[in-house]
């Protein structure tokens, strides 16, 4: 595929992004693509992302296509990985969030007790260490 038709990368790009499954998955299927868009854009290098599309099919097409030949059992066991995976990192970022606000918190409490003076119903009072 021409390094210059930044239409075909684009395309490439948008047909992996609604491609469901592992990277792998992702990139066996866009191998097989690639070849028939070199054709393509070796009789038309300066094509346009809409003759690109209107060649291959949208990428919810190739990716319709793709899901319409997997098993359901299949599909739904990586979807269901896919949920879990999601939901650990959720679990983790909660987590990590938490503690970051507690050593905040932690923080913002030793400053305010290592101030001169102390605070009595909205006003600050100063202590003076004169003899």
């Amino acid at each position: 595929m021409g390094k210059h038709n930044r239409e075909a990368w684009r395309y490439l790009r948008n047909v992996k992004s609604c491609l469901p499954g592992s990277w792998k998955e992702r990139r066996m299927i866009l191998n097989q693509l690639r070849p028939a868009m070199d054709v393509f854009l070796f009789d038309k290098p300066d094509a346009c992302y809409d003759e690109i599309k209107s060649r291959f099919g949208t990428p919810q097409q190739i990716a319709a296509s793709y899901v319409e030949g997997k098993e359901p059992e299949e599909l739904l066991k990586k979807l269901i990985i896919k949920k879990r995976v999601l939901g650990a990192v959720f679990v983790v970022a909660a987590l990590l969030l938490t503690m970051w606000l507690g050593y905040l918190a932690i923080c913002f409490r030793e400053v305010e007790k290592s101030a001169d003076g102390y605070l009595v119903e909205g006003e600050i009072t100063i202590v003076d260490q004169t003899e």
